[in-house]
């Protein structure tokens, strides 16, 4: 059975958990990261490198159109990591980004199947990659997992993939919208569904549970590509900036690649003119830190 259910009552906690957070004013030493959940493993890894003696740093994981809604509601968020410009851009509109770098890291979307239907999907692979979507079509594949288009960046790139093929229409009645990466990819782990569209970062934490089928091609979908924003007077921004900057930093460069993530040349938005925030400016030691702007 799916737990639609239980993510809702998940979500609804987190909104009551920082809407109390909102009332609270948030230590100087201290702020929230909110994150698109499919950055969670990379995230929590980069974040045990980062010196304690600069500050705490809060994780806040979920699908990027319901974080986006948290901090336009006033949660306390300082640094906001989107899988879909989209969502970042939403809060520019209100005022609410000092600083965005656009594209820091990107990644692939796939197609896979439980392991267990490995065998039959065996065949195909050696097909284009139309012709291996067209087999979403058959009777044997009756429920297909992807994330929800209007508020998940996953399910929003399924569906320009899928448009793209013309099978969104064709494929309707088996698709199962998921409200967040993370839901999408239990479903198809646990063999809840017969195939699912997910990152490529997700399928290579879980390479024993799941069969590729496919590599959807970047020029059928926007691109997987993920925004970071400094959310405008909200915490710390300078540990904000000194913690974005250890993620863009050339130390960190392995780790995201090794997660499965795409590290290319990022653009630097700068709202307030002659910010020099940049991890040159920061002076931060030991970090390996290099500025895109060189």
């Amino acid at each position: 059975m799916f737990r639609a259910r239980r993510t809702r009552l998940s979500l609804a906690l987190g909104v009551l958990v920082l809407s109390t957070a909102c009332r609270q004013r948030a230590p100087t030493n201290e702020i929230v990261v909110s994150a698109a959940i499919s950055l969670r493993p990379v995230l929590l890894e980069i974040g045990r490198r980062f010196p304690s003696t600069s500050g705490r740093v809060h994780f806040n994981f979920g699908a990027s159109g319901f974080l986006s809604t948290q901090i336009a509601n006033g949660a306390p968020t300082s640094l906001f990591l989107s899988a879909d410009p989209r969502w970042v851009d939403r809060l520019a509109r209100r005022g609410l980004i000092d600083q965005r770098v656009d594209r820091f890291v990107s990644g692939d979307l796939v197609l896979v199947v439980p392991r267990r239907h490995a065998e039959r999907w065996a065949a195909v692979r050696g097909e284009s990659i139309p012709r291996r979507l067209q087999h979403l079509t058959e009777p044997s594949v009756r429920r297909i997992a992807i994330g929800n288009p209007t508020s998940v960046p996953l399910g929003a790139r399924s569906r320009e993939a899928l448009e793209h093929y013309h099978l969104f229409g064709r494929l309707r009645g088996k698709l199962i919208f998921a409200e967040h990466a993370a839901q999408v990819l239990d479903y198809v782990r646990r063999g809840e569904v017969d195939a699912a569209l997910i990152y490529r970062t997700d399928f290579a934490a879980s390479r024993q549970a799941l069969t590729l089928v496919a590599t959807i091609p970047r020029a059928a979908h926007k691109g997987v590509r993920y925004v970071a924003a400094v959310i405008a007077q909200r915490g710390d921004r300078t540990l904000a900036m000194r913690f974005l900057a250890l993620l863009l930093s050339a130390e960190c460069e392995p780790i995201w690649r090794r997660h499965g993530f795409r590290v290319g040349s990022s653009r630097t938005r700068d709202p307030l003119p002659g910010a020099n925030w940049w991890c040159d400016a920061m002076a931060i030691d030991g970090l390996g830190c290099r500025s895109s702007r060189r």
